[in-house]
């Protein structure tokens, strides 16, 4: 392995997200469908005689300082893939080297997974080349952030557990429909922790799961394909009950994108992007309608990732 590779780290939006409980050991349980998306960031990996990070910030948002934070300009062994590689390297015989260049245009504290992605997609890329196993890298995966290991082999999936049961569930034959969708991403500085999210959820400790009517990931992903929007309507982010209340700002961004046509919308993961579903139609107005309407926010186009 002597040359660079470039690869492309999606962001994600879900497609519903239901926290029916907290479990003994204090984490969460979710049900929800993980959808890849083509707006990326790009992470270049190229052997080099010692590890470390270089970044662009791309990020147009004033949260980009949260990526200087943990950049070379900040403090890199906070970032992601540098305490990832020190996680592999501890033990080895031979560590890896790399230099690590990313560049960076996910935003933090949105729900769209970043730094997990560029996890997730590194660590895929050490399996591609031989120089980690799949259960090992799942393992580390799983360790270092919930959403990591749908990264892993990022396509439409049902995500259960506390994020590490994974049950991809597109076809081949879907790909002509998932491309005929288009979206919106609405991206604005506010900042959602998630810990803060969940916390503010306050659920109640059960055995079991108990959820909601109309949840359920298998569902959500029919009613995409088929463009229900009766169905739709029902499949929820519980997390909005709580970011709208303190952001009462993006619900009226979530309504502004179904006036505007989208067949769905919602917040995504705990927040704050909010992003709307169209079919392909008037893509360029509908851009200019938001951008105008809501000036302080990023109004981003994308597609699936596929």
């Amino acid at each position: 392995m002597s040359s660079s590779k470039t690869l492309l780290c999606p962001a994600k939006i879900n497609l519903g997200l239901a926290v029916p409980f907290r479990r003994p050991d204090g984490y969460h349980e979710i049900e929800s469908l993980f959808l890849p998306i083509d707006f990326c960031d790009e992470l270049t990996v190229t052997p080099a005689a010692s590890l470390h990070l270089r970044t662009e910030n791309l990020i147009e948002l004033s949260t980009r300082s949260d990526f200087e934070a943990v950049s070379e300009r900040g403090d890199p062994e906070k970032n992601l893939l540098m305490r990832l590689m020190a996680a592999i390297n501890r033990g080895r015989a031979e560590p890896l080297r790399f230099e690590l260049f990313l560049r960076k245009r996910i935003p933090s504290g949105a729900g769209l997974g970043g730094g997990s992605s560029n996890a997730g997609i590194l660590l895929r890329y050490l399996i591609e080349v031989g120089l980690l196993d799949r259960s090992h890298a799942f393992e580390l995966a799983r360790s270092h952030g919930a959403d990591i290991p749908f990264f892993l082999d990022a396509r439409p999936s049902a995500v259960t557990g506390i994020g590490e049961i994974i049950e991809p569930i597109s076809q081949e034959k879907d790909r002509a429909r998932l491309k005929s969708i288009r979206g919106v991403l609405m991206l604005s500085d506010v900042v959602v922790p998630t810990k803060n999210a969940y916390s503010e959820l306050k659920r109640p400790l059960q055995p079991t799961s108990q959820s909601k009517a109309g949840s359920s990931p298998g569902r959500a992903y029919q009613a995409l394909l088929e463009g229900d929007a009766k169905v739709l309507s029902q499949i929820g982010n519980d997390f909005e009950e709580v970011v709208f209340r303190l952001h009462p700002e993006l619900a009226g961004v979530k309504d502004a994108l179904l006036d505007c046509g989208a067949f769905y919308a919602s917040m995504s993961g705990s927040g704050s992007a909010i992003f709307g579903l169209y079919d392909r139609m008037q893509e360029d107005e509908r851009l200019a309608f938001l951008r105008q309407r809501f000036p302080a926010y990023r109004a981003v186009p994308f597609g699936f990732f596929l």
